[in-house]
């Protein structure tokens, strides 16, 4: 009686719940069902919602993956390429434990659980922009609107930023004849360069034990990052140029700069010069900019004191002015240039950055502090970042470069 009992209460379980077998793949399916449903949604509004999954993604995932793994097998190499313009710096914290993230998740694996019922999860579905057409929404400010240095603070580029751009700039190589002969440099032409618009310009120079090549490598992959922000319209195209002070010293090219290298680019490549008449470069100094890390920096503060005239935006990084001595010499003997050249605070830009860990951090700070206490750098004209833990490095370098360089030329 009890094995009879027991049958007919199995009949009866299975005659209730005739679909029972199928339970989890048919809750599964209409949980699934739901998410593309809700996708649809995404979808709709791919450019607003897709555009800031991927921002938060790249943010939050990659660069603090790629730099545990990809910049960390690039500075691996740093030892055997230093003269060879390879980056200048040491690779910075320990490779991934075995096991751990490495890289983005390969397309098509699941991530995490199963979505709960109507929650979408994960990476929206849908189609990719078209190519051609700029991803996402313009970041930052609003192009020609005034901009507060002191708003920016550390933010790495999106991962996506390290990757080759659908709307590549163009690098040309060049050659010209500097103070102390033949010289080379390397010109970025934003894409959809044209000869009939004028081009803001930004000289970026290398640090020690590098070159002109350096700054586009594949190690610092800058050209990258400047392709996306230009697409994504968080930056206005522009031309950038990477210079060599291997022919002299950096803190003496500024004669090279003014003489030989300012002629002989915004000649041959369209700027908001009319013409590479002394006037003309100075009539159009607020759309010209020079900027550099390490010894390049100390190039930078060279040339604010000394070229104040052709040059309005400054962007020194991990490197203190080498033109005086002491904290308040240095930061005095800009305020001097600046005073000499008869300047108001809206007229200059100095965005300063370095890292907390930096070896340059010892030197630069005290100027910084002297700075910040001086009238001429109390207009909203003058900023500098610390950022957290960083260190001497272009694996971090080209992030400041890409959190300063939208605020210049407004």
């Amino acid at each position: 009686m009890r094995i009879l009992s027991l049958v007919l209460l199995a009949c009866g379980l299975v005659k209730a719940y005739p679909q029972w077998p199928n339970w989890n793949n048919n809750n599964w399916n209409n949980n699934n069902n739901n998410w593309n449903n809700n996708n649809n949604a995404v979808d709709n509004n791919w450019n607003n919602n897709n555009n800031n999954w991927n921002n938060n993604n790249n943010n939050n995932w990659n660069p603090q993956n790629q730099q545990g793994n990809n910049d960390w097998n690039n500075n691996n190499n740093w030892n055997n390429g230093n003269n060879n313009g390879q980056p200048q710096g040491q690779p910075q914290g320990q490779p991934p434990q075995q096991g751990q993230p490495q890289g983005p998740p390969e397309q098509g694996q699941p991530q995490g659980q199963p979505p709960q019922q109507g929650q979408p999860q994960g990476q929206p579905q849908g189609q990719p922009p078209q190519q051609g057409q700029p991803q996402g929404q313009p970041q930052g400010q609003p192009q020609g609107a005034p901009v507060d240095l002191s708003s920016i603070s550390f933010k790495e580029a999106p991962g996506n930023y390290l990757e080759p751009c659908q709307q590549a700039g163009k690098i040309v190589k060049e050659s010209y004849n500097g103070v102390n002969g033949g010289n080379s440099l390397n010109v970025y032409l934003p894409f959809g360069y044209e000869e009939s618009k004028q081009y803001n310009i930004f000289y970026l120079m290398h640090g020690g034990g590098e070159n002109e090549n350096t700054i586009f490598s594949n190690d610092v992959k800058l050209q990258h990052i400047l392709d996306h922000m230009i697409m994504s319209g968080e930056l206005q195209p522009l031309i950038v140029v990477t210079p060599t002070f291997n022919k002299c010293e950096a803190r003496t090219f500024y004669k090279e700069f003014r003489e030989s290298v300012i002629p002989f680019v915004e000649g041959k490549y369209s700027t908001f010069a009319k013409s590479t008449s002394p006037d003309d470069i100075k009539a159009s100094r607020m759309h010209r900019a020079y900027g550099g890390f390490s010894m390049g920096s100390a190039s930078t503060w060279a040339v604010l004191v000394n070229c104040l005239d052709i040059v309005g935006y400054f962007m020194p990084l991990s490197g203190d002015n080498w033109e005086a001595e002491g904290g308040f010499g240095k930061a005095k003997s800009v305020a001097d240039a600046v005073n000499k050249a008869g300047l108001k605070s809206n007229e200059y830009v100095i965005f300063c950055a370095t890292g907390s860990e930096d070896i340059a951090y010892p030197n630069m700070n005290p100027q910084m502090d002297e700075m910040k206490k001086m009238p001429e750098f109390s207009g909203g004209n003058f900023h500098y970042l610390v950022a957290p833990g960083k260190t001497h490095w272009w694996g971090y370098v080209r992030h400041y470069i890409y959190d300063a360089l939208p605020t210049f030329f407004h």
